[in-house]
């Protein structure tokens, strides 16, 4: 999720936060990856709903070590879907 200022937050990141609140927990398991920012307020309402985030921490673009984070956290989730 990355936010452009402090305390601004996009659509994108809202949208996820309100499909992940009513997502059928019975049936589904989330959860998130932050390249950044994974200490805001979205991350943070994310974390409420008991959904673990990942903050991969990336610090500035083309940052490889986080990408490289992503790539091993994958095998780990096993996801069914990625969403990007």
């Amino acid at each position: 999720m990355q936010a452009t200022a402090p305390h601004d937050t996009s659509g994108a990141q809202k949208a996820l936060a309100r499909l992940l609140s009513r997502l059928d927990r019975s049936r589904f398991e989330p959860s998130v990856a932050c390249l950044y920012h994974g200490d805001r307020a979205v991350a943070q309402e994310i974390r409420a709903l008991g959904i673990r985030v990942a903050d991969l921490a990336m610090t500035a673009k083309w940052r490889w070590d986080a990408f490289w984070r992503l790539y091993r956290l994958l095998p780990r989730e096993r996801p069914a879907l990625l969403h990007t």
